[in-house]
């Protein structure tokens, strides 16, 4: 008789996805005294800004798909110039298998580590965009890869590029100095 399997795990997964999306609350800031009430309401207004227009519930559950099946998850907060030559505040997710961080760090969210990174695969034309000065570099590390046997979004084997696709990596590393 063949085994009966039954998914426990699915079942728990699923449980905390729905939980996460019961508990959301709005971004609020609470004053510390009295007098910073003002201050107070101009912080929540403005997170709850960038909240709605960085969609940040469905990034908040992507995120929180990551955490609890993969074990890490996590989000790149930036600025991006608009049209009017203004800055923007940007989330960004980042995908679990993109992170690497220092294997020496011992704190879950990686704050005694001297380095973290993530990992993209762009297009080149987008990558010479992104970095106008690094076109040698860029143009060299197209030069001397190879071809992919795959169609993958990330090239295997440990590539820098893929000439047939016109791909590159790029490793963005954020390191703690002093």
């Amino acid at each position: 008789q063949p085994p009966i399997i039954i998914n426990r795990i699915k079942r728990k997964i699923d449980f905390l996805k729905g939980y996460e999306v019961q508990q959301r609350v709005k971004p609020r800031v609470l004053p510390r005294t009295p007098l910073h009430e003002m201050d107070a309401d101009g912080a929540e207004q403005a997170l709850q800004f960038v909240a709605e227009d960085q969609r940040f519930n469905f990034k908040r559950s992507r995120v929180w798909d990551n955490l609890i099946i993969e074990g890490m998850a996590g989000y790149r907060v930036g600025v991006k110039q608009n049209k009017n030559g203004d800055f923007d505040i940007e989330l960004n997710v980042v995908p679990w298998d993109r992170i690497f961080f220092d294997p020496h760090s011992a704190q879950p969210d990686f704050s005694d580590g001297k380095y973290i990174g993530a990992v993209r695969w762009m297009d080149y034309d987008d990558a010479l965009l992104m970095y106008p000065d690094g076109e040698d570099a860029l143009q060299a590390t197209i030069n001397f890869s190879s071809n992919s046997t795959t169609y993958d979004d990330r090239p295997k084997y440990r590539m820098w590029a893929d000439r047939k696709r016109k791909r590159i990596r790029i490793a963005q590393i954020w390191i703690k100095k002093g």
